[in-house]
């Protein structure tokens, strides 16, 4: 699928914009600079594709783009083109229904007019898909890279459907899973919530009943009835202020509807100029106030061009004055500078007259004899030479200095640290230390064994210790190590027979229990038996039988009345029945007293069979104690015997570790005792003293610190012997240094006294003589050349004066012949005031004419300005009726235009009063509703919200009592609370339980997704992403494939252009990794599009982070599946604009923003 166009009818600061894009092109750049419209344009995409969003927030995605159309007004369109040639125009505005329309006719499209061109897409789904940002394209580099995920399953995944860090996804989810349960570990929420049951069944049994569970409950009780109360006072305090609200509106209505009447008044007072345009007012206020300073400007340019033709008639300047000003002026500023050289010549000359006296003076210092008129000075080289020299002749002093210094240091030291005469002779060292060195095998390990020793004695202090903790406690651990212990099979067939006692036991004391139970139901039944009434017998029945057949005898006799005869046989039926009934309820009792005999049987033989087990539990008890008997005076409870056997059995192996460890120990230090001889030997052969008196392991240790310490002095000797051999070597060499430098310096000398030879100097001729010398040549060389220097001023000088004397006298014998026999300076001066006073004189009338040429235009534009004003007020005029004034219906149209906006102001604030309400109902109910009435029920809705306030703060007070007593009862130790928290963390294991079910489904389910794909990725799409990845990288990589690493998991293999392999994870650079990424989304894209019509691929500065040779490698790699996907790319930068122009030529289609 192609776009064809956009139109961005109404979209953000764009209004009727069209964006074509061409179907000749391989790739469509848009370049905007900042602020251009880049992002709006790549924004109206989405919108075009998929409809507005309900608001623009101006977070995420979503720019706002409603600040010059209005949401409601916005509007885009566009033309999409299918791959089977099948076309779409629409038009898109921002609506729930009917959003969609045509372009030409306006008629309504199907809101599924787009489903065949998206493919069933959404927003999401597009955006994640079919685009892609710098900063999702490194996202991306980086899961390929290794990053954050690795294998060729999430790396594939990732690149083809938009979706990076699945593997962290995946990892965050194990996480959370383990924090839920993991094995063995004690602080997941499934092993808390385990233990919190596990300690809620303990108080459940342990605990004294204290708290009843009625107390509770009715607690809770009254906390869910406050909480209801609470609700009921919030809302009924919403309601209350909803009517407050809307009364307090209508009452504010009244005034708001008087208002606005008042306002249409004053309105309808001006409807006579209703007719009239807007903006009239000012029109002819304007073209008043335009006359009135036209005329105002035609009078002053009149005034001003006479004056100033009087001004121009007064004037006439000197014009060979005003034209020789120039060089009178230079003259003039040149008079000062004359002045000055006239002042400066004698003091020049004495200056050359001291300088040469100076010279003489330095030539008399350095040969008194000679004047030094005609004598040369060296030259700079000969100086530089001689100084050089007198360094060299100072260094070499300097060095022989520091190596005289050096012999008498090297002399001091050597007399000081000759102490061989003092030293005294070692112990014989090496046979010590050989004799140690046996010994050390020996103790060595003493230390650690006496350690060890003492460790192994506070661990069978502490196993005692230990023991006696227990319950019951163990005395004599030590001793009981080597007693016969219960075997674990003994213990096992004890618990089992004590668990079949208390199994039987539990089972006849439930049963004893039910037939208790039973029998006691039975008496209660038996005794409301023989509470009842008394029945009929059979002589009742035979009674009533004969008195029912005398009275029918008497009827068949014609004797009996018929209502006694019915008596009497209803009598005799009802005898009978009872009877009758009465077999059945004696049956029931015969029944019922068998059941109770059956009954008691059972009784009677479950309470000979609990007798029995009673007395087996009362063996076994005996039993159980008499297999603990060689431990503990009191065996331990059952249900801990096995814990208590644990732990006491880990107590016996510590006490036997430790005997064992303590007996290895008690060797070693045997075996050192046994060498203690040897080791005294030793002693006294490095004389170390007291050595008898010692521990074994303390003089092995004084031992091993004296021969460190003889070890230590004889490398000291050594070291000594080697420096005072190395100082005699020094004094040596720095005597030999101080001969030779002595011949050096004899030979310096004798050369400078030969380049000095016309100076008296001594054999030791010392550095700081020949650089007074030469000091004295350079104050010579200087004094001379400031004597050139100043001889030459004066000749300047001299020049100076001559030609200013001869252009004065030219000017003033031209200009100003009069003065031709003043003095210099007054004739300059003179010349310079005439000079200035006539060019003063000609700028003043060039200013003149200047503003008389201004006074002209000045004098026509006010004639025009009136005569415009002058048309602008009869097309007023025009307007309006016959004799009306103009500046009276202006400011009656200025007061109108005040009260149309007052009018509009009294609407709007109506309107915020009204909330949407038409003004005809208002007004209505208005006056319909009676104001003293309202404001009194106003006043007894504040009263009943005081009330509703004063309950909810009752309530929340009552709420808080109620929590404080929760809390108290819970601070209560009962059974039934124990039964909340058991049943509370039962609850919790179980949601947690489902929790990390769900959480390890979604792991595997994502980890068999990633390989699924990873299995399931064609190879064309594999080979066409290398071949991208070539193009992209400019040929450094030649292609792709996979492979397994040693975990059998898939990865990704790049191929280097040289023949080369090496795994994508933790391989590629940064920039190669985006490429790779980029590779693999358009090889998805392509192979993609070959089965499905796709939409446009949209990129946001995919290459800001680019340089220029990759930014050309992956335009040409857009180029490429441009028959498969339409791409259209974003950019800001410039750059990037020249780069596509430059490679890809005309299969560019650039839009400029």
């Amino acid at each position: 699928m192609h776009i064809r166009y956009l139109d961005l009818i109404a979209y953000g600061h764009f209004a009727d914009r069209r964006i074509g894009f061409r179907s000749d092109a391989k790739v469509h750049l848009i370049y905007g600079p900042n602020e251009a419209g880049k992002s709006t344009v790549l924004q109206s995409i989405g919108d075009l594709l998929f409809d507005f969003p309900q608001r623009y927030t101006g977070k995420a995605r979503h720019r706002p783009v409603d600040f010059r159309f209005r949401l409601p007004e916005l509007r885009l369109g566009g033309e999409l083109l299918r791959k089977d040639g099948a076309t779409l125009a629409f038009v898109r505005r921002k609506a729930n229904k009917a959003a969609l329309s045509d372009p030409d006719t306006g008629e309504t499209l199907p809101d599924d007019a787009l489903d065949a061109f998206l493919g069933g897409l959404d927003r999401e789904r597009f955006i994640r898909e079919h685009g892609l940002d710098a900063e999702t394209l490194r996202q991306g580099g980086a899961v390929l890279a290794g990053e954050t995920d690795a294998d060729l399953g999430c790396s594939l995944l990732a690149a083809s459907s938009g979706l990076v860090g699945l593997r962290r996804l995946q990892l965050r989810i194990n996480e959370e899973a383990d924090d839920i349960f993991k094995p063995r570990s004690q602080k997941s929420q499934f092993a808390l919530a385990r233990a919190e049951r596990d300690a809620a069944r303990n108080d459940e049994r342990d605990t004294d009943i204290v708290l009843s569970a009625r107390e509770w409950r009715d607690n809770e009780a009254a906390i869910r009835d406050n909480a209801v109360a609470q609700d009921e006072t919030r809302q009924k305090l919403a309601q209350l202020d909803q009517r407050h609200r809307d009364l307090s509106r209508r009452i504010a209505l009244r005034p708001a509807l008087r208002h606005l009447d008042e306002a249409r008044r004053d309105l309808a007072v001006f409807d006579d100029l209703a007719d009239l345009p807007d903006g009239l007012a000012d029109r002819i206020d304007a073209a008043l106030a335009e006359q009135d300073a036209a005329s105002r400007a035609l009078a002053d340019a009149e005034t001003r061009r006479t004056r100033l033709t009087e001004q121009l008639e007064r004037y006439a300047p000197d014009q060979a004055l005003v034209a020789a000003m120039p060089a009178v002026k230079e003259l003039a500023e040149n008079l000062g500078a004359f002045r000055e050289w006239q002042e400066h010549t004698p003091k020049l000359t004495e200056r050359l007259t001291t300088q040469k006296a100076e010279e003489a003076r330095w030539w008399r210092e350095l040969d008194p004899k000679a004047d030094g008129g005609g004598l040369a000075l060296p030259s700079i080289a000969e100086r530089s030479h001689l100084n050089q020299q007198a360094l060299r002749l100072q260094r070499l002093l300097a060095s022989r200095q520091s190596r005289f210094d050096e012999m008498a240091e090297l002399a001091e030291r050597m007399r000081r640290e000759d102490n061989t005469e003092d030293a005294k002779a070692l112990p014989d060292l090496p046979r010590s230390l050989r004799l140690a060195a046996d010994l050390s095998l020996v103790f060595e390990p003493l230390d650690q064994a006496i350690e060890r020793r003492a460790e192994a004695q506070r661990a069978i202090v502490e196993a005692g210790e230990a023991a006696l903790r227990l319950d019951p406690p163990v005395e004599a651990l030590a001793y009981k190590i080597g007693l016969v212990w219960p075997s674990d099979s003994d213990i096992d067939e004890a618990l089992g027979r004590h668990t079949a006692l208390t199994t039987d036991q539990s089972r006849l004391e439930t049963r004893l229990a039910e037939l208790e139970s039973a029998m006691a139901e039975g008496r209660r039944r038996a005794g409301e038996g023989d509470a009842a009434e008394q029945l009929p017998d059979r002589m009742d029945l035979q009674n009533a039988r004969m008195e029912r057949d005398s009275g029918l005898a008497h009827l068949q006799a014609g004797r009996g009345d018929w209502a006694d005869a019915l008596k009497a046989v209803a009598a005799a039926d009802r005898i009978a029945d009872r009877l009758i009934d009465d077999a059945d309820a004696m049956a029931a009792r015969r029944q019922e007293r068998v059941e109770r005999e059956r009954l008691a049987l059972q009784r009677n033989d479950i309470v000979r069979k609990l007798e029995t087990v009673r007395q087996a539990m009362d063996r076994w008890q005996e039993d159980w104690a008499t297999l603990f008997e060689t431990l503990s005076v009191k065996p331990p409870a059952s249900a801990r015997a096995a814990n208590w056997m644990g732990r006491l059995r880990s107590l016996r192996d510590a006490v036997a570790a430790a005997n064992a460890s303590q007996d290895k120990a008690d060797s070693i230090i045997d075996r050192a005792d046994g060498h203690r001889p040897a080791l005294l030997e030793l002693a006294a052969s490095v004389v170390l003293p007291d050595a008898d008196t010692l521990a074994i392991d303390i003089l092995w240790r004084a031992v091993a610190r004296r021969l460190d310490g003889l070890a230590q002095e004889d490398r000291a000797r050594q070291t000594e012997r080697a420096v005072m051999d190395e100082r005699r070597k020094s004094y040596g060499h720095a005597e030999s240094e101080y001969q030779r430098l002595s011949a050096e310096i004899a030979a310096m000398r004798t050369a400078l006294k030969a380049d000095l030879s016309g100076f008296s100097l001594p054999d030791d001729v010392m550095p700081e003589t020949v650089f007074a010398i030469l000091e004295g040549f350079n104050n010579l060389s200087e004094t001379r050349a400031k004597i050139a220097e100043t001889e030459r001023r004066l000749a300047g000088i001299d020049d100076k004066n001559a030609a200013f004397r001869r252009s004065a006298q030219e000017l003033i014998e031209r200009l100003m012949p009069d003065a031709a026999g003043d003095s210099l300076d007054s004739a300059v001066g003179t010349l310079r005031d005439r000079c200035e006073e006539a060019a003063s004189l000609a700028r003043r009338v060039a200013d003149l004419r200047g503003e008389y040429a201004e006074a002209d235009e000045a004098l026509s534009r006010a004639k025009t300005r009136g005569q415009e004003a002058e048309a602008t007020l009869a097309a007023c005029a025009a307007l309006l009726p016959e004799g009306a004034e103009l500046p009276a219906v202006a400011e009656r149209l200025r007061e109108r235009e005040r009260a149309a906006r007052t009018l509009v102001e009294q609407q709007r604030r109506f309107s915020d009063l009204a909330d949407g309400l038409p003004e005809e109902d208002v007004r209505q109910a208005v006056e319909a509703m009676d104001q003293t009435s309202a404001r009194d029920e106003l006043m007894r809705l504040e009263d009943e919200k005081g009330t509703a306030e004063e309950e909810r703060e009752r309530h929340r007070l009552e709420a808080g009592r109620l929590l404080e007593r929760k809390a108290t009862l819970g601070a209560r130790r009962g059974s039934e609370l124990a039964a909340f928290r058991r049943q509370a963390a039962e609850e919790r294991m179980a949601n947690a339980a489902r929790e990390w079910g769900r959480l390890r489904a979604a792991s595997i389910l994502l980890d068999a997704a990633m390989d699924h794909y990873a299995r399931s990725v064609p190879n064309a799409a594999l080979t066409e992403a290398g071949r991208l990845f070539e193009t992209l990288t400019g040929g450094a990589f030649s292609g792709l494939s996979e492979d397994l690493d040693s975990e059998g998991k898939p990865i990704l293999i790049v191929q280097r252009a040289d023949g080369g392999t090496m795994p994508v994870s933790g391989t590629l650079s940064e920039g190669t990794g985006d490429q790779l990424y980029l590779a693999l989304r358009l090889a998805w894209l392509k192979e993609r599009a070959e089965r499905n019509d796709l939409p446009p691929f949209i990129g946001d500065d995919l290459f800001a982070s680019f340089d220029d040779d990759r930014t050309e490698a992956g335009l040409r790699a857009f180029a490429e599946i441009a028959p498969a996907v339409q791409p259209i790319l974003f950019t800001h930068h410039k750059a990037v604009a020249e780069t596509a122009q430059r490679t890809l030529g005309d299969g560019l289609d650039l839009i400029e923003l």
